[in-house]
């Protein structure tokens, strides 16, 4: 049984075509291709997807999606990586899930600190496929561990990259426009709001925790919170 297999849809949880909110590339629309696609499971439990996208210049995102929380309700991100799977090759999440194969496939170890060969469960159907990405830079404040046990803001900034909206890589239309059968109109509205800028989540005004452990990394993937994390 593959990690999808036993995951329950929420069709409550709608894709909405929504504005919302290492080297860092700007915000704007890429041409990418799904270079890495697994599955995987937090040690909270929470199941998340690994994506590399990468493009003909060589910019590179690599992201987590957690499509379930810790607990194993869906969330938001399965809708985002089902529009993802539709767009790149016409098949939805779940139908994926039963063309996955065991892959050795490489991981960062932070013990090695450098990533090494382990085997995963490998989105087979995405491996190769373009797809075309509306890809935001954020700023926000880096957790670390405080006094209480729990990751806490601090007065340090991280920046990364985050893929904020998915487009199919022949037509420019989002899954929406798809099942809608309309023209791809979103596409010009996220530009406008997004090209060039910044998603700016900082706050200067947060003063560090008394730190007990390890402040996370300023890559290009944030980590995931306690809902997922666990």
């Amino acid at each position: 049984m593959g990690i999808l297999d036993s995951v329950e849809v929420d069709d409550s949880i709608e894709d909405k075509d929504t504005l919302g909110g290492s080297y860092v590339m700007n915000s704007g629309v890429y041409n990418m291709v799904i270079e890495g696609a697994h599955l995987d499971v937090s040690k909270g439990g929470a199941k998340f997807v690994k994506l590399h996208l990468e493009d003909s210049d060589g910019n590179r995102l690599k992201q987590d999606i957690y499509f379930t929380s810790k607990t194993g309700k869906t969330t938001f991100g399965f809708n985002e990586l089902n529009a993802l799977s539709v767009l790149a090759c016409g098949k939805t999440l779940k139908e994926v899930g039963s063309e996955t194969a065991s892959k050795f496939v490489p991981v960062y170890d932070f013990n090695a600190r450098k990533d090494v060969d382990v085997e995963k469960e490998v989105i087979v159907p995405w491996i190769g496929m373009p797809i075309k990405a509306g890809i935001t830079h954020v700023k926000e404040n880096k957790n670390a561990m405080g006094a209480s046990g729990q990751y806490e803001k601090t007065n340090q900034m991280r920046e990364y990259n985050e893929a904020d909206k998915f487009f199919r890589a022949s037509d420019n239309r989002t899954t929406t426009e798809v099942k809608e059968d309309s023209p791809a109109v979103f596409i010009d509205k996220w530009k406008a709001k997004w090209d060039g800028k910044v998603n700016d989540k900082f706050d200067p005004n947060v003063k560090a925790p008394v730190v007990t452990g390890s402040v996370e990394g300023g890559g290009t993937t944030p980590s995931p919170d306690d809902l997922f994390a666990g």
